[in-house]
């Protein structure tokens, strides 16, 4: 599934708009290429992104960028899911070498203790 937006400054368009015929870009009928084409692609099965660039690179069109990413009010970007599950991946590695970390200390300690002559297991 895609959905393309055609962002034409200085152009006139005809009053019926919305009727049917009148919803394609045509750089012969409006005299130029887009300003900005985007194009939202729910995925890239069946080399639709790259058919859809050979089309805009025969309309003239440059390409910019592969992703539009959003921001959050403080215009932080939000993740994408691939990053949000790296970002998961790595505070679980993180928190794995951390609980090893802790394990090590209490062995380490223990040792000592018995080294005291003080049985770390007996209460």
């Amino acid at each position: 599934m895609s959905c393309s937006v055609f962002v034409s400054l200085d152009v006139e368009v005809a009053v019926n708009w919305w009727r049917k015929e009148h919803r394609s870009y045509f750089v012969w009928e409006f005299g130029k290429p887009p300003e900005l084409v985007l194009e939202i692609v729910s995925n890239q099965e069946g080399g639709e992104d790259a058919e859809k660039k050979r089309k805009y690179i025969q309309m003239r069109i440059s390409y910019h960028d592969t992703w539009l990413r959003w921001t959050d009010a403080h215009s932080v970007l939000i993740p994408t899911g691939k990053e949000r599950a790296e970002q998961a991946e790595q505070q679980l590695l993180q928190e794995r070498q951390r609980a090893e970390q802790e394990r090590q200390r209490a062995e380490h300690l223990a040792a000592l203790l018995r080294q005291a002559g003080i049985d770390p297991d007996q209460r």
